[in-house]
């Protein structure tokens, strides 16, 4: 069968850092437009957590718990069946729009019908209606345009960008707006709509060809998703597990201050992993028959990942006080412990975000499934045990100690995948953790040198300036002082630099 031409990956470098170098420069541009628009999230979120309630933060989120829930029931990874093939057919491309549609039309469904006995087991009578406008999501994604993955599959990025941009924006300036006018939760519901259907708008318009309906492949689609979906699901309950155990023993206003806890701590870091999981996955595919050179670029990435995301996730712990004051106001103080725990355990667990993306490459979904499933094992129980112990601190240590726990088993799985050693990913990535090191001592300094515990705006504000000024400034010194003393290596300093010097001269005088 004839494959459309633009779909063909592009022909590998000559050398093993020309996709290691791809995937780099891939990452630090997804990160850079990520990092823009946490920016702008801070920002909207600011003003949300000013007009919204804990409860009202805390009954979207027992209303995400079930929307979740169904979008991993019936998630084939479409999207990463068709990175991972080397050329797609017209049939192929219809295929995976018709089982999207049909996903997105059984997932609308289910949730809709859901919404009663949900409510009534929660206890939460409103979450009915939340589920029901809700349900239009799963049905508005599985309609985007499945040929918008062909420049991913050629490490190209800026059209990604822009549909990112537009939705996530757009998204924000409706609940905002929303929010002005409602003043309750379904600023939250509208605003979600908004940004989804902007986002499907959008792959039409930078690929008009529309697709047809069609259901000749779908063997090799369930065949690579199954093992993946049912990872999916094993993952959800993984994750999910403590917002509706939080919200059912706790209630909706303590889970909303965890929920905005868990957003700031993972605003800048877990936001991170999904994209830039996807860059690895999309570089390392262009790699999977040749292991040297596999290996060779993973552990760039993942160096490359650690030295952007290790810095926020201290940074974001060491200033946790300030951080939730400036942003939330004193009211959500009680998501100070939750951003201080979670956030640099959530940064250092980035270090093997890359281990789902060589698994896929290889082949070898079922270890992902077996890996969330034992996974599954530990953090349940601990969940489990930490909130019938201490209450919501039991939860936050429960998570402190899972995450750790899955880091050593996917750097166990990145250990036989590679041939490398347990270890290998911090020693590509010493320089970062030197780095960290500094970070963490220049934020303590400044921190002791400022009134604790600012309840005032300005004051917050200010110190949140002076100690991620302090770190900042000692990351980036010691980092680029390391990178010289050791020779000024091939690296994610020398993929700055080039990106730096190429704005540059695009902006230079003509």
């Amino acid at each position: 069968m004839d494959s459309d031409d633009p779909d063909r990956p592009p022909a590998l470098p000559p050398r093993a850092e020309g996709v290691g170098g791809a995937v780099a420069a891939g990452a630090v541009l997804m990160v850079g437009a990520r990092f823009v628009l946490r920016f702008l999230s801070i920002f909207s979120l600011a003003i949300l957590a000013r007009l919204l309630t804990p409860a009202d933060y805390g009954l979207i989120a027992l209303a995400l718990v079930v929307l979740g829930l169904l979008e991993v029931l019936t998630n084939l990874e479409l999207t990463s069946a068709l990175i991972r093939k080397p050329g797609i057919t017209a049939a192929e491309y219809d295929t995976a729009f018709t089982l999207s549609a049909l996903r997105g039309t059984l997932s609308a469904a289910v949730v809709a019908g859901l919404a009663l006995p949900y409510a009534a087991f929660t206890g939460e009578v409103g979450v009915a209606a939340v589920l029901v406008w809700l349900a239009l999501v799963p049905l508005i994604d599985g309609l985007r345009n499945p040929r918008f993955v062909r420049f991913e599959k050629a490490l190209s990025y800026r059209r990604e960008i822009t549909v990112l941009f537009a939705a996530r924006v757009g998204g924000a300036a409706a609940t905002v707006g929303f929010a002005f006018l409602w003043r309750d939760h379904w600023a939250l519901v509208a605003g979600a709509l908004v940004e989804r259907s902007i986002w499907c708008a959008m792959t039409y318009v930078f690929v008009p060809q529309r697709p047809g309906l069609s259901l000749s492949a779908w063997r090799e689609f369930v065949a690579f998703g199954g093992w993946l979906t049912g990872a999916g699901i094993v993952n959800f309950l993984n994750y999910k597990a403590d917002t509706l155990i939080i919200g059912r023993e706790l209630g909706t206003a303590t889970l909303g201050q965890y929920n905005m806890g868990d957003q700031m701590a993972t605003m800048a870091t877990n936001q991170l992993a999904a994209p830039l999981s996807r860059t690895i996955y999309s570089g390392l595919a262009s790699l999977a028959h040749d292991r040297a050179r596999l290996t060779a670029a993973y552990y760039k990435a993942q160096a490359g990942v650690l030295a952007v995301v290790l810095p926020i996730g201290l940074g974001s712990a060491l200033a946790a006080h300030e951080i939730v004051v400036v942003v939330a106001g004193p009211p959500w103080l009680a998501a100070v412990p939750v951003v201080q725990f979670i956030a640099p355990v959530i940064a250092v667990g980035l270090m093997t975000s890359g281990v789902q993306a060589i698994v896929m490459v290889e082949g070898q979904t079922r270890t992902l499934f077996w890996r969330s499933l034992f996974l599954l094992g530990i953090r349940l129980p601990a969940i489990v045990l930490g909130i019938w112990a201490l209450g919501l601190m039991g939860v936050i240590y429960a998570r402190v100690f899972s995450s750790l726990v899955q880091t050593g088993v996917n750097l166990e799985i990145a250990r036989r995948l590679t041939g490398g050693g347990f270890f290998t990913p911090f020693r590509a990535a010493w320089r970062s953790l030197v780095a960290g090191g500094a970070l963490a001592g220049a934020m303590l300094a400044a921190g002791a040198a400022l009134p604790a515990a600012p309840l005032g705006f300005a004051a917050a504000l200010t110190g949140l300036g002076v100690k991620l000024g302090a770190g900042g400034l000692a990351y980036g010194v010691v980092h680029l002082g390391l990178w010289q003393a050791a020779g000024r290596p091939d690296g994610v300093e020398r993929k700055l630099g080039d990106l730096v010097r190429r704005i540059i001269r695009r902006r230079g005088p003509r």
